[in-house]
Order: C-alpha cells, then structure tokens, then sequence
C-alpha cells in the first residue's frame, strides 16, 4: 500500500509543480506575443490552475497516508514543520489564482491575468520549496 501512496504522491507532485512550470514558461512566451493575442492565450491556459489542484490533493491525500509512520516523530523533523507550511500556502495561493482565474475568464477580466501571473509564479517557488524540504526531511 504504501508504494501505491508513493506513486500517487509523485504523479500529483508531477501535475502539480508541471503544471506551474508549464505556466511560467508559457507566460514568457507569451510576453513576446501581441497584447490582444497574448490576453487570448493566457485566458485559455488558465485551465491548467485545474491541473495544479488535482496535483495538489493528490499529494495532500497520499501524503497523509504516508506520514503515518512519521506522526510520532514530528517534534524532531523541522523541515518536515516547513515542508506543511509551504503545503499550505500552495493550497491558499492556488485557491485565490482559481477565483482571479474566473473572474479572469469573464468579460473585461484581464485586469486580473498580471494577479494570477504573479501568483503562479509563487506557485513555482512554494511547490519547489516543498520538494527541497522534502528531500531535506526523508534523506
């Protein structure tokens, strides 16, 4: 069981932090595109803020499966402590981009896109923070 909880956690950890990355790169591009066409791609590629948070539960869910060997242990894990944190700050971060990203998608919206822009890009740096505490924690 505990291997199928790993698989699961890397695939969300996968769509997760792929889905980020994908987004920054996307919005480079997209910075050298006319405004209108850009404002037309970027609205179109906020979908993937619904990849992100399938990837996010999937690590939440396996994640708690698998820290059940560590639960009595916490006190002496610290990056462990850090690693929960930035979990959490994705989930709230990837919340708010999900409702600029409606209001984004609606008519006169694009006031909203440099918000969600700005915020996928903390996305990237929580999502590789969580990975470095990771390693940190269970090397």
């Amino acid at each position: 069981m505990r291997d199928t909880m790993l698989i699961i956690h890397f695939i969300g950890l996968a769509m997760g932090v792929g889905a980020g990355l994908a987004s920054l790169f996307l919005s480079i591009v997209n910075s050298k595109l006319p405004k209108e066409e850009a404002i037309t791609i970027t609205k179109k590629n906020l979908s993937l803020i619904y990849l992100a948070k399938t990837g996010l539960i999937l690590l939440i869910v396996s994640g708690f499966s698998l820290m059940s060997d560590y639960w009595k242990s916490m006190r002496e894990l610290p990056w462990l402590h850090v690693k929960f944190t930035l979990v959490f700050l994705l989930l709230v971060n990837l919340i708010i981009m999900a409702i600029f990203s409606k209001k984004a998608k609606k008519e006169g919206g694009e006031a909203y896109l440099p918000k969600i822009k700005f915020l996928g890009r903390i996305s990237v740096v929580f999502g590789l923070g969580i990975i470095i505490c990771a390693v940190k924690t269970f090397h």
